[in-house]
């Protein structure tokens, strides 16, 4: 069983319906970034995070939510990921190896991904479990959880709020829930407030004013 707080069970829920607060635009203009030469290797080797410290160069005034376009020593493109001006944590690793565009159809593949990879782990009675699991499945800063109809979403970054209406409307697409609640890193709740969001806030769907029921099913092998 999930259980609400009370804080979004309450009269004062935060109900986004079909639309978002103010997001940054997707259009912010990229940052052309270098690296250390261990992060090179690192990132080569599918780490998905460049911190701060490790971060040589920024070419473009810098903001939270930018893409980051990561080049090596020799000026070749190396990965995109998004930027985060406010953390040590400064880049989140999206793609690797040949430049790519990342737009709504780069998200659109990275959820089908997703599911298929969880296709046959779950019976028709499995109504709770994990559909995106961060960094796991290509996602760095996001997790997305099933609670029985309605799809809780948490991002750890406001690196991902210019993307987050287009990738909560995929998810509404492919699964269809009934509703969805936006989870904050505490770290980030200060910086979504300007753009209207909140920690419980619900995005779309029925009032929520009850706990969810959801079953899950586990696969062990006991010897």
């Amino acid at each position: 069983m999930f259980k609400l707080s009370e804080k979004y069970s309450s009269s004062k829920l935060q109900t986004a319906v079909e639309e978002f607060a103010a997001l940054p635009s997707l259009d912010l203009p990229r940052l052309a970034v270098r690296v250390s030469r261990a992060a090179e290797s690192a990132i080569r080797g599918g780490h998905p995070w460049v911190y701060s410290n490790s971060v040589s160069s920024v070419k473009g005034e810098e903001h939270t939510g930018q893409l980051a376009i990561i080049f090596d020593k020799k000026n070749r493109f190396l990965a995109v990921g998004l930027y985060d001006s406010e953390s040590p944590l400064r880049i989140r690793v999206l793609h690797v190896g040949k430049s790519m565009m990342i737009d709504r159809d780069f998200f659109d593949r990275r959820i089908e991904e997703c599911i298929d990879r969880r296709k046959g782990f779950f019976d028709g009675t499995t109504t709770g479990h994990r559909w995106i699991h961060g960094e796991s499945d290509n996602f760095p800063g996001l997790v997305v959880d099933r609670y029985s109809t309605t799809l809780v979403i948490k991002i750890y970054t406001a690196a991902w709020l210019p993307y987050l209406s287009t990738v909560v409307d995929l998810l509404r697409t492919k699964l269809s829930p009934e509703s969805a609640v936006l989870r904050l890193s505490r770290n980030i709740m200060e910086a979504c407030a300007e753009h209207g969001l909140a920690d419980g806030q619900q995005l779309f769907g029925p009032t929520i004013d009850g706990p969810l029921i959801f079953q899950e099913d586990f696969l062990v092998n006991p010897l």
